[in-house]
């Protein structure tokens, strides 16, 4: 099969789903999607190449679930929720991410929902999304919203920010506080649902806030 590769700084939503398109469609194909990231320092540029999209092997018809470690995509996430009303709201908020800058770093079983900008080492996950029934990282399930306490770039002024965040979701209806490495606030689906456009502030006021700090 030929391989082809989309490159460009940043690979959004649009392009993402247009190189979903294209590897479930020509099967004698594969399609990546790779962003360059830029790192400056004071007397030397690099540059990383990162795959943030990749194509999905195909099960056989007679599979019933997911091969473990294949990466899933927004368009199979959506397809996994049964639920018509959440699946429409699921697919507006990860839309809303996109618009906000946000990436997404896609797993075995659902997506994290990562902030980054130039001159940040590594992103910082500040959501994560999975199909109702799927466990994830640390055994998430549904939409969570948080971070994990050990991030290596969360500095004193980020960790501010980051409570002041949770601060806010803690008082959305539906939010069930969850301890450990993680410190967030989860979602089930008709909370989801019934706070959409709360959740949405909340991650849009924490995003702005990190902007103007990092």
């Amino acid at each position: 099969a030929f391989k082809y590769a989309v490159v460009a700084q940043r690979i959004t939503n649009e392009i993402q789903q247009t190189i979903e398109y294209l590897n479930n469609s020509m099967s004698s194909s594969r399609f990546f999607g790779v962003e360059i990231v830029k790192f400056s320092g004071e007397h030397e540029t690099a540059y990383e190449a990162r795959t943030v999209v990749k194509p999905v092997l195909k099960p056989s018809p007679r599979a019933t679930t997911r091969t473990p470690g294949l990466l899933v995509s927004r368009s199979q996430l959506l397809e996994e929720i049964v639920d018509e009303n959440y699946r429409q709201v699921i697919d507006r908020l990860l839309g809303y991410f996109d618009t906000l800058g946000l990436r997404f770093e896609w797993g075995s079983a659902g997506t994290s929902c990562r902030f980054f900008k130039s001159g940040m080492h590594v992103p910082l996950s500040i959501g994560w999304v999975y199909p109702p029934g799927r466990k994830g990282w640390f055994g998430l399930t549904d939409l969570t919203l948080g971070y994990d306490s050990a991030g290596t770039e969360i500095t004193e002024s980020v960790k501010n920010v980051l409570d002041n965040f949770l601060n806010g979701v803690s008082g959305i209806a539906g939010a069930n506080r969850r301890s450990g490495g993680l410190i967030g606030y989860s979602f089930e689906p008709e909370a989801v649902i019934a706070s959409a456009k709360e959740i949405e502030k909340s991650v849009a006021d924490v995003v702005d806030q990190l902007n103007d700090i990092l």
